[in-house]
């Protein structure tokens, strides 16, 4: 396999607006012409810019236990 990219680390644009442990939490992550947004429960918490056009869609855990339901992709 490719090896996997590294990640750049954004700045959160507002307070963490995560839920508490045990509770859900809803992302909407739009991406349109290599500039993503993402959003937290409703707050916006930044964006970011990258050039690749197509590939994997990863979701990870940041070395916890993680549970996600509801995943959709709706296209442009």
């Amino acid at each position: 396999g490719e090896p996997r990219p590294s990640f750049p680390k954004i700045q959160k644009a507002n307070q963490d607006s995560e839920k508490p442990a045990g509770e859900w939490n809803e992302a909407n992550i739009f991406v349109k012409d290599g500039v993503i947004t993402v959003y937290i429960n409703g707050v916006y918490q930044n964006t970011g810019t990258n050039k690749v056009k197509e590939g994997y869609i990863g979701l990870q855990s940041e070395g916890k236990e993680v549970q996600f339901r509801n995943v959709t992709i709706t296209p442009w």
